[in-house]
């Protein structure tokens, strides 16, 4: 029962004297088809009472009056089928209620603890979902009731949806009212009223209660009604303060956030920073005798605590203070940090290069003396090794391929010599790298042609070895030579590369070797090209090629269509600007769910409004987006934005992220993804206040990681 139900039925009660009832002695005499039916429950003729209980379950809820009159009478026989009755009107058995269910709900009844887990899972299997609901608000047992709150929440919202997909919309207010009133329960109706129209009638109601519960749902109602500051100032009121602190963040302030000091389970915040953020928000500078914790804490002996000082430098906009610190404790980050900032000179001083005249061979032949002995194990702090990529991927990135062969391709000859092992492994860090920028393919290239020359064995070490011991790796390289018998080692490893997107390919070997394979393709009978498409599909795939891509997907029967990944097809009609079969695509999607019976989904709805508006068909548009609406309840606001997104519907994408963060758990690890999401679109709307506050509980956030983040 809702709060409006709630307040109706107290106000019916207003004024009436209240008469304590006397014990049931026998049923009135019927004056009705059912009081004529529930008086056939004591009939002496078993087959009228038999015949008579589901008659009486065809009442539904109507009926549960006149049973509750007779539940404890003097008639034995009439008060246990009435008390029967009851229990099962009261769990929406109904006479045509499938058997197997009604088994099921009469095992849980009386199961242990486990089997009632287990036998949840069946009815949902069955969709039962008004058993499950109806079962799970009888609960007792606090393991089930902790175990399977968010689930039963989430079964609420599938049967609500089911309801709103096919305008029953009384039902789906019902299966809300029925799930548990958490938070997250709570919401989902709130946001059903939103969408109907119904918020500001259920407000004005919510407003006349009073409690706990009446603040809960008030401040469910202004989340999901977007009232930020009526939810903060109920949260206030309601005790809820990381939620109230939320509101205000949103709203431009991170101060009560910041006073807070928690940012989800298991982390803690640098105290120093938190401090100094509260400073500065409240409108007071930040003098130096302030940032001495931290300056103390860069030049602690332990190295967590100087980590904790650099990142709190770092966020607070203290990058000189920071950067000393910075370079001396991780010099392979700093020079990264460097380097992203077009800072060449500091970058090499951070690896021990004079910027003014850097010596590549000598710092290259020292790094690989020293790994004369030493495991190549990145895990285990291989710092030459890390060096030594970090450079090689340096150079080439910047265009100084030559540099890079001059300094790097005698010493790896040499190590190769003495190792191959070891040397493979180095050939394996250097393609893939370590870090975001990757690694160093062309010297690796150039190194491993260098060790393996015409020798089949020892290229066959290097692709097993270096680049990948996967199935599809090896047979790609395995299929090259198939496809160009004339074509040299070298010419197959860089292939290889090409196809797996190891390099940047700017001389589109790729594409050549793509062309061989569609003449493959010709030249092989239709009927037997299905490990080809196989082939073919794998290298699309991994290396994006949308073009190819399409032309595959021509070729693929339903089956195989359907063994590719969704999102993989959609983005290669988005990119070819295939608007009206990327509609078509979705509609057909959601067509075919509805037959199946499938849950529906409302993010499918936003990628067909986004992909209809972008065809021109804005009619049609519109309606989906009235599903999407229906259909949210208050979640998934990520993957809508993201179907909006993949039209380029920027302005709605912006409403389902602005949604998602104001109904979303602060302290979810999820959170912080909202965060990153919403401020981007703060910024693109260029509220600066707004987006100012919502950054600095990233910060804060950045600031309860013991690691130091470079550039906040």
């Amino acid at each position: 029962m809702n709060f409006q139900n709630a307040l109706t039925l107290l106000s019916c009660f207003a004024g009436l004297e209240f008469v304590t009832a006397s014990p049931i002695s026998s049923p009135k005499k019927p004056e009705s088809q059912l009081g004529q039916l529930v008086h056939d429950l004591g009939a002496a003729d078993f087959h009228i009472r038999e015949a008579a209980m589901p008659k009486i379950l065809g009442f539904g809820e109507a009926a549960l009056p006149d049973l509750e009159q007779v539940e404890y009478g003097n008639d034995p026989e009439q008060s246990f089928r009435a008390r029967e009755l009851i229990q099962k009107i009261e769990l929406s058995i109904a006479a045509d209620t499938d058997p197997s269910i009604v088994a099921l709900v009469e095992r849980y009844l009386k199961a242990s603890t486990e089997e009632k887990m287990t036998l949840l899972n069946v009815l949902r299997q069955k969709r039962a979902w008004r058993q499950i609901l109806k079962l799970f608000a009888r609960e007792k047992n606090a393991e089930v009731i902790s175990r399977y709150q968010d689930w039963v929440g989430q079964v609420a919202v599938i049967a609500a949806r089911e309801c709103l997909a096919k305008g029953d919309t009384k039902g789906a207010k019902d299966f809300l009212e029925m799930a548990p009133a958490d938070r997250p329960g709570l919401l989902a109706l709130a946001d059903f009223h939103r969408s109907q129209g119904s918020w500001a009638e259920e407000m004005k109601s919510a407003k006349l209660l009073h409690g706990p519960k009446a603040l809960a749902w008030q401040l469910a109602l202004n989340r999901a009604g977007g009232k930020l500051e009526a939810a903060r100032d109920v949260a206030i009121a309601g005790g809820e303060v990381k939620i109230a602190a939320t509101m205000a963040a949103l709203l431009g302030d991170p101060l009560p956030w910041l006073k807070e000091k928690s940012v989800g389970p298991s982390r803690q915040i640098y105290p120093p920073y938190t401090e100094l953020a509260i400073r500065h928000w409240s409108g007071q500078p930040l003098r130096q005798e302030d940032l001495e914790p931290l300056v103390q804490a860069i030049q602690s002996n332990q190295l967590v605590t100087r980590q904790n000082g650099i990142s709190a430098l770092f966020l607070l906009g203290q990058a000189p203070l920071a950067e000393a610190a910075y370079a001396k404790d991780l010099p392979l980050e700093a020079f990264n940090y460097y380097e992203s900032l077009q800072r060449i000179p500091e970058a090499l001083r951070c690896i021990g290069l004079d910027p003014e005249q850097p010596d590549y061979n000598g710092w290259v032949a020292q790094r690989f003396a020293k790994m004369k002995d030493k495991p190549l194990d990145v895990g285990q702090d291989a710092k030459e090794l890390q060096e030594l990529v970090v450079l090689a991927s340096f150079l080439e990135l910047r265009g100084k391929s030559d540099l890079c062969d001059q300094a790097f391709r005698k010493p790896l000859a040499a190590y190769a010599e003495r190792d191959a092992k070891k040397f493979l492994t180095l050939i394996g860090s250097l393609i893939v790298g370590v870090s975001v920028e990757g690694g160093a393919p062309y010297i690796a290239m150039n190194a491993a042609s260098d060790w393996a020359g015409q020798d089949a064995e020892r290229w066959d070490r290097v692709v097993r070895e270096s680049v990948s011991e996967q199935d599809a790796v090896l047979d790609t390289w395995n299929w090259l030579a198939e496809l160009d018998p004339k074509a040299s080692y070298a010419e197959r490893f860089n292939g290889l590369f090409a196809l797996f997107n190891y390099h940047r390919d700017p001389e589109r070997v790729a594409d050549r070797w793509m062309a061989k394979c569609w003449q493959e393709m010709d030249r092989t009978p239709a009927n037997q090209r299905g490990p080809l498409l196989t082939r073919l599909q794998l290298l699309s795939r991994i290396k994006p090629d949308v073009a190819n891509s399409l032309r595959i997907w021509k070729q693929l029967s339903e089956s195989q269509r359907s063994e590719i990944p969704t999102e993989i097809h959609i983005q290669d009609l988005a990119a070819s600007e295939r608007w009206n079969e990327a509609a078509d695509y979705f509609l057909n999607e959601i067509e075919q769910a509805t037959h199946a019976k499938t849950e529906p989904q409302p993010e499918i709805h936003a990628y067909a409004a986004s992909a209809l508006r972008r065809a021109g068909r804005e009619k049609e548009a519109v309606q989906q987006d009235r599903l999407v609406d229906t259909l949210a309840l208050g979640r998934d606001s990520e993957t809508i934005a993201q179907g909006y997104e993949y039209g380029a519907d920027f302005t709605r994408s912006a409403i389902w992220w602005e949604r998602g963060v104001v109904l979303a758990d602060p302290s979810s690890a999820l959170f912080e993804n909202w965060l990153a999401k919403y401020g981007a679109v703060l910024l693109e709307q260029k509220k600066w206040g707004k987006a100012a506050s919502v950054a600095e509980i990233q910060l804060q956030m950045a600031a309860a990681v013991n690691i130091p983040v470079g550039r906040a």
